[in-house]
């Protein structure tokens, strides 16, 4: 290489192994360990809101991370902390990774020393570096061009994992948000670590030491090795951290920074490094010596105190301590740490700094008079108090990361869509072109959610074996079980427009959202998500992302049938033609609500009559918790009781893994009646004394329920007589035989 491109790679290694607050391992390890204190991932309610089947480290939930590399969610947040410590592309990213608090500056190389020992263009390159380079909470949450990692660039992936009709970029993205993450929180983890937040620079790399050997070689070694030599300062802080094992660092004993246990100061990202004495990078600027930094204060040394080497050693875990003289002694300072966010936190420590004749190892380095250093007991106790914090407030920026909490409910009408599956009624395809929702703001404190924009997002699988008939439904003669079973999409509302804030009272706002093209929800989707998206303003953020996800009932199928042209022989146990003095009714209205009528005059759906013979059927989208129904009829020539306030639960398809083998199926399966299957059907029928019977509401037997495991509901399926065996719930020789293409037309207002 020349001599000039090997001068930009030297200067640059002070962004590999060298520039590294923590090794890889040890910041994976802080980083799975906050992820697990983290609201996010303790909170089941907070994890459904991300609209994630499994846990964070289930092998069936695997995402794709920015090297292509397939991941479960701890493993992404592990390896975006690994990652952010890369060196190429070039310039590398640990270059980023300083912030001093007292200046506001990230790492800067003092070239003063160096004058007269390296030649000027070389000089003039770190002076280039260094006017380059950004401090840590610059680098990480306001460059949205220069690093593709930052917090803008979070809001992005969040927002496209979402919103992105692509699976393949939805399962990208969402990989890139939680990789992103791992990264922010490596950041925060770094200022604990007193050299990146008092502008020490540790230049150390494994590589180049091999390469460039302490004593000069003329003409056996690269040109540059006198610049690495002349920068060369190995963290003695990080090679004892990467000497203990993973289970030996005290990493709890603090309480998360922000949430439930948190401070409510930090509604700010910036707050997690400077917040008043608060930030991390404040406190650990303001209560620890670095290597390079002795002569700095605060904090200020109290009165020496000198401790035999021998006792020192005969108490050190781990072994080995190598110096064993009785007759040395290791003068230690003590400091009194202040830790303004929860003064009871503070406390002496006792080994701020010491002054002894050894190295950080206890390997004696000077023949004379004892010089200042920092050693492992120095580092243990800083320890005791860094890395619980390290874990305490990385815990504390997932949990402000995703704080964006949007509570989702039924609209008045009490069902978040409605169509009618009539040939006539609805689309080809058919499915729910308008949903409603009712949304409150949610978010922790007071922080506003707007201006910006809201969507809402179906996400589903469809029944490749429906039917308009519901023959390919669970239960029916097209129905494949499995095979059924297609891949997951999902359907993106058009944006609507918040532009003054989300509602946080008590009954929230209602928000009409409208599915366009073919971007409608289909009257054969299942496994129904709904997702409420927003993004704009929050708090102080001016881009931000907040996402909320319901597990709704997918499309539920309701009939009404004018079954009067026959009547019941009880006699016959059989239907036979309503003939001679046996007549059929005419339904002159049939309404049904989902909420009280009294709250609302008009109703979502109405059928303006129904003769005999005559079937209509609606498709409606509610809660997995059952939907309310008010129907009520006008009849001629009888009068029929009317459901008021019925509860149906709602059936939902279900992939049953309780078993052996995944199996495919509803809750119960659907029925055949006069033709068609329904799931729900009020069959209006009579017999020679003229009175109803609805079957399809019924009790049913207890050994005719049908259910999918226990991942499904308990519920009453219909308990109906198969085809030809007789009795009221046989329908098989009433004629004509009901068809979808013979469905009235619901007038639905909603």
């Amino acid at each position: 290489m020349t001599a000039r491109t090997g001068v930009a790679g030297i200067v640059l290694a002070l962004a590999t192994s060298s520039a590294n607050a923590y090794e890889i391992e040890t910041h994976g390890e802080l980083t799975e360990r906050a992820f697990l204190r983290s609201v996010v991932a303790s909170s089941s309610v907070k994890w459904g809101r991300l609209g994630l089947q499994y846990g964070p480290n289930d092998d069936r939930q695997k995402f794709l991370d920015s090297k292509g590399q397939s991941a479960t969610v701890l493993q992404l947040l592990r390896r975006g902390a690994a990652y952010e410590d890369d060196i190429l592309p070039l310039p590398p990213r640990p270059l980023h990774h300083f912030y001093d608090p007292a200046t506001g500056k990230g790492l800067s190389v003092d070239t003063v020393p160096l004058e007269g020992v390296l030649a000027p263009d070389v000089l003039n390159l770190i002076a280039l570096v260094n006017a380059t380079n950004q401090s840590s909470p610059d680098w990480v949450l306001d460059s949205p061009v220069v690093n593709e990692f930052s917090r803008p660039h979070l809001s992005d992936a969040m927002y496209k994992a979402y919103t992105s009709r692509d699976a393949a970029t939805r399962r990208a993205m969402t990989g890139r948000m939680f990789e992103i993450v791992g990264r922010l929180v490596h950041h925060v983890q770094d200022m604990a670590q007193p050299q990146h937040v008092r502008n020490d620079a540790h230049l150390h790399d494994e590589r180049l030491e091999s390469a460039c050997p302490a004593r000069w070689q003329p003409f056996l070694e690269d040109p540059l090795c006198p610049l690495y030599r002349a920068l060369r300062a190995p963290s003695s802080y990080e090679l004892w951290t990467k000497r203990l094992p993973a289970d030996a660092l005290p990493l709890s004993g603090y309480a998360n920074v922000y949430g439930d246990d948190g401070d409510g100061s930090f509604y700010r990202a910036r707050r997690f490094w400077s917040n008043g004495g608060k930030g991390l990078a404040e406190f650990t600027s303001r209560n620890f010596f670095s290597a390079g930094t002795l002569s700095r204060t605060p904090p200020l040394r109290g009165a020496p105190l000198d401790v035999s080497v021998a006792d020192l050693c005969a108490a050190a875990q781990p072994l080995p301590c190598p110096a064993v003289q009785a007759d040395h002694v290791v003068r230690f300072f003590p400091s009194t740490v202040d830790d303004v966010l929860r003064p009871q936190a503070g406390g002496v420590n006792p080994h701020a700094a010491a002054e002894s004749i050894f190295d950080a190892d206890f390997r004696r380095i000077v023949a004379g008079d004892p010089v200042p250093t920092l050693n492992r007991f120095t580092f243990q106790q800083a320890h005791a108090y860094l890395l619980p914090r390290a874990v305490a407030y990385s815990a504390g920026l997932i949990d402000y990361l995703f704080r964006g909490a949007i509570d989702v409910e039924p609209p008045a009408e009490g069902v978040y869509g409605i169509v009618d599956t009539s040939l006539d009624g609805c689309d080809n395809p058919c499915g729910f072109r308008k949903l409603k929702v009712r949304l409150r703001n949610v978010t922790p404190g007071s922080e506003t959610m707007g201006p910006g924009e809201l969507r809402l997002v179906a996400k589903y699988r469809r029944n490749g074996c429906h039917r308009p008939d519901l023959a390919g439904h669970f239960g029916g003669p097209h129905f494949a079980g499995n095979a059924c079973r297609l891949e997951e999409r999902v359907s993106v509302s058009d944006p609507l427009p918040v532009v003054s804030s989300v509602a946080r009272g008590l009954f929230g706002e209602e928000r009409s959202f409208a599915f366009p093209g073919l971007e409608l929800v289909p009257a054969d989707a299942t496994d129904l998500q709904l997702q409420v998206v927003f993004r704009g303003r929050l708090g102080e953020e001016a881009d931000a992302v907040a996402v909320s996800t319901i597990d709704v009932a997918e499309p539920n199928f309701i009939a009404v049938a004018n079954s009067t042209d026959h009547y019941f022989d009880a006699d016959a146990n059989a239907y036979r033609p309503s003939t001679g003095g046996i007549h059929p009714y005419r339904m002159e209205s049939v309404k049904i609500w989902f909420a009280d009528p009294a709250g609302q005059a008009t109703p979502i759906a109405s059928l303006a009559g129904l003769e005999a013979g005559q079937h209509a059927q609606l498709a409606v989208l509610g809660d997995r918790s059952g939907v309310r129904y008010w129907l009520r009829d006008v009849t001629q020539g009888v009068s029929y009781p009317d459901k008021e306030g019925a509860t149906f639960p709602m059936q939902e398809f279900v992939l049953d893994e309780s078993g052996a083998a995944p199996v495919y199926r509803t809750n119960c399966p659907v029925v055949l009646a006069r033709g068609v299957y329904r799931q729900y059907v009020e069959m209006y029928i009579r017999d020679d004394r003229g009175t109803r019977f609805v079957p399809s509401s019924g009790a049913g037997n207890e050994a005719a329920k049908r259910r999918a495991g226990a991942k499904l509901a308990a519920m009453t399926c219909h308990d109906w007589v198969a085809p030809g065996d007789g009795g009221i719930t046989d329908f098989s020789t009433l004629t004509p035989q009901f068809t979808p293409q013979t469905a009235s037309t619901w007038a639905v207002q909603f």
